[in-house]
């Protein structure tokens, strides 16, 4: 069972800035548990000064960075994907007692990749965070970090990993839910059968990133330009380009014409609309968001569809001279509450 929680952690969290968003993970890190996760070859870099070469070169994927003055260091996840210019969500996530953050790599990658953020997991000093003394460290990485990639300028996500698990804590599982109910703040938890403390499935961590990642940084960027449509509540920005067997090519144009969660394009002129795209609300059915699209076309495009809050990119291609064929993509996004 997992619980990712919007919330303020009190002890012995307590240095961690006021109204940081947590990561409650209660399924307990073991190094017999998590020994079998392969780590990357590390990449050890020295933070780079914002606009430098070495900052413009990052790169993408896990990267070790030293902090020499604080005697640690720290791995940078930066998703294959981004754009080299973007600013992106940091995640800071926090290892247990114990162990070190280069066991935790392999499973949280694919969930930082699905939230389109960034991660930065430090090493303690000791076998464990303690208030004043490894704050430095937390400084340092977090400086670090904006040294080397375009950063959101909200306040950093901060993610620790700790036991909550009511079958090994008497019930401070549902303590905890009283304490975040009475702050007001936002909280979500997946029970899964057949799992323990110490394993869970993919999915379960990369919905938890998405809910975090979807609370701090929740606003849908979306704006509807004559290329761009923006559907469910502005939430999904999709886009069209084409190119036809004549070495011409360009974008959809938008259709005077949709609803809510539909919208049209055409290619080449205002009266010929060649392609309806739908993004459905799914959540009900299968806890996803649907994407669907049809084109009355052979000529070679590709559609996009982007989640402006997790900045998760799904993608679909007609091959030149191929008829298109429907698109009926009913697992596109795992962004349900």
């Amino acid at each position: 069972m997992r619980c990712f929680a919007d919330c303020l952690k009190r002890r012995p969290w307590n240095w961690l800035p006021i109204a940081a968003l947590v990561l409650a993970q209660q399924l307990a890190a073991t190094s017999a548990g998590l020994g079998a996760l392969a780590a990357p070859a590390p990449h050890v870099l020295r933070p780079a000064a914002p606009g430098s070469a070495a900052a413009a070169a990052v790169v993408r994927g896990w990267q070790q960075v030293n902090l020499p003055a604080n005697g640690s260091y720290f791995w940078l996840y930066v998703p294959p994907a981004w754009d080299g210019t973007t600013a992106l969500p940091l995640v800071l996530f926090f290892h247990g007692t114990g162990s070190n953050p280069d066991a935790y790599l392999s499973f949280l990658f694919p969930a930082a990749e699905a939230a389109g953020c960034l991660v930065a997991a430090p090493k303690s000093s000791g076998v464990s965070w303690e208030t004043g003394i490894d704050d430095p460290i937390v400084a340092a990485t977090q400086a670090a970090v904006q040294g080397m990639v375009p950063v959101d300028p909200k306040a950093p996500i901060h993610m620790y990993y700790g036991t909550t698990d009511p079958n090994y804590t008497g019930g401070a599982y549902a303590s905890l839910q009283h304490q975040w109910d009475a702050l007001g703040v936002s909280w979500e938890s997946d029970v899964e059968a057949g799992y323990g403390h110490n394993n869970w499935p993919p999915e379960s961590m990369v919905a938890g990133f998405q809910f975090l990642v979807g609370k701090a940084y929740g606003a849908a960027t979306c704006i509807a330009d004559p290329t761009h449509l923006c559907l469910q509540h502005g939430r999904y920005r999709v886009a069209v380009t084409w190119q036809d067997g004549n070495g011409h090519s360009g974008s959809g144009t938008v259709a005077p014409a949709g609803t809510a969660d539909s919208g049209l394009f055409w290619f080449f002129s205002p009266d010929n609309w060649e392609m309806l795209v739908k993004v459905l609300d799914g959540c009900a059915v299968n806890q996803r968001i649907w994407v669907f699209a049809a084109a009355t076309t052979a000529v070679q495009y590709t559609l996009t569809v982007t989640d402006t809050v997790t900045g998760k990119v799904n993608s679909y291609q007609n091959p030149a001279g191929h008829t298109a064929t429907p698109i009926t993509d009913s697992s596109a996004f795992a962004a349900c509450p």
